[in-house]
């Protein structure tokens, strides 16, 4: 019998296994422009665009065309998305914002001592945490008390939660969910 307090994460039926298709593209993608054993495999957050309106930068001699960045293949589908929407705006809204924006001082504590609501859209910390740690935190609340936030085990099944989290995820950028998606593979790898 399962313990009250565990969550097992499982992809939506229907869907290919986590980073199978990603891990697929970025092998074929590696092996198609010859990496090497010198190339770095950090899993740091992405380095920032170029500046707009820059020149970019021409290849001294011509040669194969480096190929085009691997696709991020999401492990939910858009009907997760859209239930996921629903029941973030009944349970979510109010507290982290209608476009996941969270509070603009999501860093400070408030006069109790507890953190405020963080932004949800990728711009924030919550793309540092595997899925698990996701679904363990809405399900049970802010560990130790040090956040606002509640437990909605007794109001949200685990389909619900992952719901919640395929809609927020939905929102961040391919380059953030990217990096996300590393911590996820290595978060399961231990």
């Amino acid at each position: 019998m399962k313990s009250r307090r565990s969550f097992s994460w499982r992809a939506p039926a229907g869907r290919a296994p986590r980073g199978t298709a990603l891990a697929a593209a970025a092998g074929l993608v590696l092996a198609a422009a010859g990496c090497g054993d010198e190339q770095s495999t950090s899993s740091a957050a992405p380095a920032a665009p170029a500046a707009s309106g820059a020149a970019a930068p021409q290849a001294a001699a011509p040669g194969p065309t480096p190929p085009a960045p691997a696709t991020v293949v999401r492990w939910y589908a858009p009907e997760h998305v859209r239930r996921g929407a629903t029941v973030y705006a009944q349970h979510c809204a109010a507290c982290h914002g209608d476009a996941a924006q969270g509070t603009s001082d999501w860093r400070q504590r408030d006069a109790s001592g507890r953190f405020p609501p963080p932004p949800l859209d990728g711009s924030a910390h919550a793309w540092h945490h595997p899925v698990q740690a996701l679904a363990y935190q809405i399900k049970f609340g802010a560990p130790g008390g040090k956040g606002a936030m509640p437990p909605f085990a007794d109001k949200l099944t685990d389909g619900q939660v992952l719901e919640v989290i395929a809609w927020f995820q939905d929102r961040w950028p391919d380059e953030i969910y990217a990096a996300w998606h590393d911590i996820e593979v290595r978060s399961r790898a231990k």
